[in-house]
């Protein structure tokens, strides 16, 4: 990631990556995208793969037996 050292990051990485598959586990319906082009201002970014996970998410709602907020 931007602005992190090399050396820190491999330390950091495999724990980083174990965090986020904990983070998946915690909905059947969890996805995880990478965005390996952008730092924390991925909206900016890679704009279309922010518009791509939010249409996921809005299509996912339309699907029958998806569960409605009352």
């Amino acid at each position: 990631p931007p602005g992190i050292p090399v050396v820190v990051w491999e330390k950091m990485q495999p724990m980083w990556s174990e965090l986020q598959a904990d983070l998946l586990k915690l909905s059947e319906s969890a996805t995880h995208t990478v965005a390996t082009h952008a730092g924390h201002m991925v909206q900016l970014e890679e704009p279309d793969l922010v518009i791509e996970a939010i249409l996921g998410v809005v299509r996912a709602t339309q699907l029958p037996g998806a569960r409605r907020l009352n």
